[in-house]
C-alpha cells in the first residue's frame, strides 16, 4: 500500500496504518486517526505522544458525559489513542507520560467494557500477579455480538457449544 502520510516516516506511518485497521472494531475511527496524525510531523516522538493524548484526552471526557453506548464506543477509542500516544516513549523507561497514558488507556478500556452486557471482569492468578480478563456468557454474548466490537463472533454461524470465551485480557503491570 501507497504510504498516504509520514511519506519519510516508515515506523509513523504503520503505527497509524496499525490505529486506522481498529476502525473497523470500533477501536478507532479514520477521521480522528486522520486528524491526529496530520498534527505530527516525522520523526518528532514529542509531537506523536502530544497530539494523541490530546485526542485521548478530549475524546475520553466527551464519552465520560455521553449516553451509555456513545460513553462505551468513545471509549474504546479513547484507549486506543492513549496507546498510541505512549508508544514511541519506550526508549527512555522512566519517562512518565508512559505509566500516565498506559494508566488512562486501561481506565478507559475498562468502563467501555463496563457498558457491554453479559461481559464480567475476571481475574485470573498468574505466577506472583493477577491477569485481569473478561467472561462473555454465552446467552449474553449473542446480544453483545450485535453491538460491540469486543465480542467474541461465532465460527460458523454457531456458537461453540464448549466454556464462554475470554474477550480480552490486561496483565497487571509490576
Amino acid at each position: 500500500m501507497k504510504q498516504l502520510m509520514f511519506h519519510d516516516d516508515q515506523q509513523f506511518w504503520f503505527e497509524t496504518l496499525r490505529n486506522l485497521g481498529l476502525a473497523v472494531y470500533g477501536g478507532s475511527d479514520v477521521g480522528e486517526v486522520v486528524a491526529t496524525a496530520s498534527r505530527v510531523t516525522s520523526g518528532d516522538h514529542d509531537g506523536w505522544h502530544d497530539a494523541w493524548l490530546s485526542t485521548a484526552e478530549r475524546l475520553e471526557a466527551e464519552a465520560r458525559s455521553s449516553r451509555p453506548i456513545s460513553a462505551r464506543d468513545g471509549l474504546l477509542r479513547a484507549s486506543t489513542y492513549y496507546r498510541a500516544a505512549e508508544f514511541f516513549l519506550h526508549g527512555n523507561s522512566d519517562d512518565p507520560r508512559i505509566d500516565h497514558a498506559y494508566e488512562r488507556g486501561v481506565a478507559c478500556f475498562r468502563d467501555a467494557i463496563a457498558h457491554l452486557p453479559g461481559v464480567t471482569p475476571v481475574e485470573i492468578p498468574y505466577e506472583g500477579t493477577v491477569l485481569h480478563g473478561y467472561f462473555a456468557s454465552h446467552c449474553s454474548a449473542s446480544v453483545s455480538a450485535a453491538t460491540s466490537p469486543l465480542a467474541p463472533r461465532p465460527m460458523n454461524g454457531a456458537w461453540p457449544l464448549s466454556s464462554p470465551s475470554m474477550v480480552s485480557s490486561t496483565p497487571s503491570r509490576p
